[in-house]
């Protein structure tokens, strides 16, 4: 498996109505954790709803901004955290769906 890089290109909303396309560094994994290679991730209404600034005006969704677009996706583990993750094999291949109830 190749190195993992430090920073990556990234599709970011600073505020309602604003994309830009920037490089971010690339985050660490904690315990329990995965760091995940995507692959493929579709563009969807809610991610239009999100870069809109309309979750703001609902209590289930808390997504501040900046933040960057994407609901789902899938890819290959490219590191892990260690913890419970620590069963799961660098190469895997995964699928996945951003937690955004608690705002991250």
């Amino acid at each position: 498996m190749d190195t993992v890089p430090t920073e990556q290109w990234a599709i970011v909303c600073p505020e309602s109505g604003k994309l830009q396309v920037k490089k971010i560094p690339v985050p660490s994994p904690k315990a329990g954790e995965a760091l995940i290679k995507v692959l493929a991730a579709p563009i969807n209404p809610s991610d239009l709803y999100m870069m809109k600034g309309m979750y703001t005006e609902f209590d289930l969704f808390h997504i501040p901004y900046p933040n960057s677009p994407g609901w789902e996706g899938s890819g290959v583990i490219v590191k892990t955290g260690g913890g419970m993750m620590n069963t799961a094999k660098v190469g895997k291949r995964v699928s996945f769906t951003r937690n955004v109830t608690n705002g991250n």
